[in-house]
């Protein structure tokens, strides 16, 4: 399924010339990356050593594997925007039944730290992305090179394009615009992001009502034990602002707030004690539901971290791969080989499922030909 999606790619190289597929080679890589690979250099050594597999299960006639450098050449005149497309229309079908039953999903940037490019003094580059947490299932992403422009836009883009309806998109305080917040609720589905100081006159009208309507529904979670350390949570749920900030209710379009009291006790192992902390966060959404939901939905939102971002970081590695010339291209073909292992994962640890990919290549291949 996936090669037929890859042969919608354009290939403006000149075709009676071309020894090495476009497509093949997009496959290929996207197989390597499943198996651990992280780098042109890893595709290549992959693809070399599997060459007389990958002829048998494709068919292809070549004489001899490509070099990274030629990988290098043919991945660079890929069109990133047609990629992008494809990887859409792939999950849209591919994952078609996850995605009916989808309940929310977050979206964050991260930074590819190995993309940053000291000698032209460019930024590193930035992926912005929507990550459905319940399936460990990427669904779109978009990329920021150098210092462009920033995630707001972006994201707004994103919301337009992907298809969901009646799904919760969480975001961080950063997306707590106006236009975002209109944007999704025309697509069809409600927002929950978090309230910063970014809009004070926002916040501030939030914690007047907190501290002065009584009547609101609650939710606590006690005693959650995790290395170390006991947290409890308390999350308030309003219907409405004071009647004196009416006016900015309207403006933001959100049917309630959530306030989400949060103590923390660390345990210090050198002393043998326990240091106390605190903070209250609030957050604004489009929809209506219970102080449990919220206590478990605003804590959901960062799955995207350490489901998504960690995982590409550290298992595959992400981080370490030095590609500074069109990062966005190796970036999502990295998406398209996440959602493949996260849906054959046969062992607990990603890390695991690549090594197994490694020494049984044609699990993997079987995964991604169907």
């Amino acid at each position: 399924m996936l090669l037929s999606y890859l042969k919608l790619l354009t290939d403006p190289r000149q075709q009676g010339k071309v020894k090495y597929a476009l497509e093949y080679i997009v496959m290929f890589s996207i197989i390597a990356i499943c198996c651990g690979g992280c780098s042109l250099e890893h595709i290549a050594t992959f693809i070399k050593i599997n060459m007389e597999i990958l002829k048998e299960e494709f068919g292809v006639e070549w004489r001899k594997a490509p070099g990274y450098t030629t990988i290098r050449k043919i991945l660079l005149v890929i069109n990133e925007l047609e990629l992008e497309e494809v990887f859409e229309m792939y999950v849209g079908e591919k994952y078609a039944e996850d995605i009916k039953r989808i309940k929310r999903v977050s979206t964050d940037g991260k930074w590819i730290r190995g993309s940053i490019n000291n000698k032209e003094n460019i930024a590193a580059f930035q992926l912005i992305s929507v990550f459905a947490s319940q399936f460990n299932l990427i669904l779109s992403q978009e990329g920021i090179e150098g210092e462009k422009t920033n995630e707001i836009p972006i994201v707004q883009s994103i919301v337009k394009r992907v298809i969901l309806k009646e799904v919760v998109i969480g975001a961080d305080a950063l997306h707590c615009q106006k236009e975002t917040i209109r944007i999704i609720k025309e697509s069809g589905n409600e927002a929950l992001i978090q309230v910063k100081e970014n809009q004070g006159s926002l916040l501030r009208g939030m914690q007047r009502a907190a501290n002065t309507i009584n009547n609101f529904s609650t939710a606590v979670s006690c005693g959650e034990v995790n290395r170390g350390r006991i947290e409890s949570r308390e999350c308030s749920v309003f219907n409405h602002l004071l009647p004196f900030d009416g006016k900015i209710q309207e403006e933001w379009q959100f049917t309630e707030f959530v306030r989400i009291q949060r103590d923390v006790s660390r345990k210090d192992y050198t002393k043998q004690t326990y240091e106390q902390s605190g903070e209250t966060s609030f957050y604004l959404s489009t929809g209506k539901h219970s102080a449990q939901w919220y206590l478990e939905n605003t804590r959901s939102h960062w799955a995207i971290e350490n489901k998504s971002h960690y995982k590409r970081d550290v298992d595959f590695m992400e981080d370490a791969c030095r590609i500074k010339k069109k990062p966005i291209v190796m970036a999502i073909l990295r998406s398209f080989a996440f959602n493949a292992v996260t849906h054959t994962k046969r062992y607990k640890s990603t890390k695991q499922s690549l090594y197994a990919n490694s020494l049984q290549t044609a699990a993997i291949i079987s995964y991604l030909k169907s």
